[in-house]
């Protein structure tokens, strides 16, 4: 799935990609808003699609019919991160308003939303653990952890040095990886809140970051145009210095990057207006 300045959300067909077939399975065009499409949440059921847009609201979208359920309009300025609840009912959404809002109700056309934290810049990220955590990535160089039963003490913790522009928790909801301005990889442990700093291997910022479905990579693309392969070692729980790079294709930031669930891709988003696909590299390094 990627989505586009055009407003547009795509999905695409990896293998028939590579074999030079029709490549597009089908687009969600935001004729609605003649908008950028920001981000993107597919629900744990595999049901719906959430996007944000630039026109600071989000859709909701039954993909398979093409067709838009609900628009959910409540923040003030472009939608930057949208994660759907474990449940698949409600919905954590993060803004170029400082922003972080939940949204719940008894179905989608009647959805409200909550503030529960506001950050001191634009928030670029946002995630929702089975045990009703919320956290959030932000300009303002924090990670906010927030408990949605408890909302008058959230944690805040400022280990970036400068900007945080991407999350990812771990399948088994033990980690978390953050990056962002700063180029650097932090690794969290979501019980003590304790996190440990590793080199990207990217000369400019990290723009987004990524676990493979068995926890064993971690897949990072940067300013620099290019992703790089990481291997998570389970039984240290800790990443391993050895660095893949992936050939470099893209001429402009990578936005967006992400592993296919069998292990045998990579996929990449970026502002030179094209999608990359890569190969796995061989089982020396995997």
């Amino acid at each position: 799935i990627c989505g586009s300045r055009d407003g547009s959300v795509s999905f695409i067909d990896v293998v028939r990609s590579e074999e030079n077939k029709q490549r597009i399975i089908f687009n969600i065009v935001g004729r609605r808003c003649n908008k950028a499409a920001r981000c993107s949440s597919w629900s744990p059921n595999g049901k719906l699609l959430a996007v944000g847009y630039d026109d600071c609201a989000i859709r909701i979208w039954d993909p398979f019919k093409e067709r838009c359920l609900a628009v959910l309009k409540s923040h003030f300025d472009s939608v930057k991160s949208v994660y759907w609840s474990p449940d698949s009912c409600s919905l954590v959404s993060g803004s170029d308003d400082n922003e972080v809002k939940i949204w719940t109700g008894i179905d989608l056309s009647r959805m409200k939303a909550t503030s529960v934290f506001k950050h001191e810049g634009p928030v670029n990220a946002v995630v929702w653990l089975k045990n009703n955590t919320i956290i959030s990535a932000s300009d303002d160089k924090s990670i906010a952890f927030i408990n949605i039963n408890c909302l008058e003490n959230p944690v805040v913790k400022r280990k970036h040095s400068d900007r945080v522009y991407s999350l990812a928790v771990s399948p088994d909801g033990d980690y978390m990886i953050s990056g962002g301005n700063d180029n650097y990889i932090l690794m969290w442990n979501l019980e003590t809140l304790s996190c440990y700093k590793y080199n990207s291997g990217h000369p400019l910022p990290i723009r987004s970051i990524a676990w493979s479905s068995n926890q064993k990579h971690i897949i990072t693309s940067s300013n620099d145009c290019t992703i790089n392969l990481r291997i998570f070692n389970s039984d240290k729980n800790k990443i391993c210095n050895e660095i893949y790079k992936f050939p470099k294709i893209h001429d402009d930031f990578i936005y967006g990057a992400n592993l296919s669930k069998n292990e045998f891709y990579a996929i990449g988003g970026s502002t030179d207006s094209t999608v990359g696909f890569w190969r796995m590299p061989n089982r020396n390094f995997v």
